[in-house]
């Protein structure tokens, strides 16, 4: 009989221990929090990445120079980056009543902008290959008065030619040429890191031969 009393202790201290044990914490969190690399544009974050299905998200608070909206059918956190945004940035999202911070770092890429000056459109086409294009040739958009294109890249040295008429030249805007290996001359942009201002450069305007 004692010892069927003695059992039974144990098997209730045992309860009460793994009761104890147990967590308490109901955040919806999963796992540890990794943070955000952001792109130059709008960074989509899945909320599925960072949160269990049945989450509500009540709040974001920016806390840095960019916005961030919740779009509920595609269950992600837009975040959009103003020029201003420091290399370390953080979010906090409210969900089920508990806050999470989410480091947001600043993305180390730059807008580079390319215009080739046509006001009476006499190119046919023109197009442009380089490193930021892995070398595909790459169609230039017209706004009227010019053809343009608009990349992000990484801080380094960035070659590329025009593609006039078929045949490879080099930005006549741009005096920074470099060697092609081939007895001609590539254009060279020479991307510098921490500058948020973006080179943008004008052709003059390239002779339709």
């Amino acid at each position: 009989m004692a010892r069927s009393i003695l059992l039974l202790v144990a098997a209730c201290l045992c309860l009460f221990s793994c009761k104890q044990d147990a967590p308490t914490n109901s955040s919806p969190v999963k796992g540890l929090v990794t943070p955000v690399y952001l792109n130059v544009g709008e960074t989509p974050v899945l909320v599925s990445d960072y949160f269990y299905k049945k989450v509500k998200i009540d709040s974001l608070v920016s806390q840095g120079d960019f916005s961030a909206l919740y779009d509920t059918e595609k269950g992600t956190i837009n975040i959009t980056p103003e020029k201003t945004i420091s290399p370390l940035s953080n979010l906090q999202v409210w969900a089920n009543g508990t806050k999470t911070d989410i480091p947001l770092y600043k993305s180390r890429r730059q807008t580079v902008a390319i215009s080739v000056d046509d006001p009476n459109k006499k190119l046919k086409n023109p197009q442009l290959k380089g490193t930021f294009t892995n070398w595909a040739p790459t169609n230039l958009e017209y706004d009227g008065k010019a053809w343009t294109l608009s990349a992000d890249v990484q801080p380094a040295q960035h070659q590329y030619v025009l593609i006039i008429d078929g045949k490879d030249v080099p930005d006549p805007s741009n005096p920074n040429k470099v060697s092609n290996g081939m007895g001609g001359f590539n254009s060279a942009l020479d991307i510098k890191d921490g500058k948020d201002k973006a080179p943008f450069l004008v052709s003059t305007g390239i002779e339709n031969g």
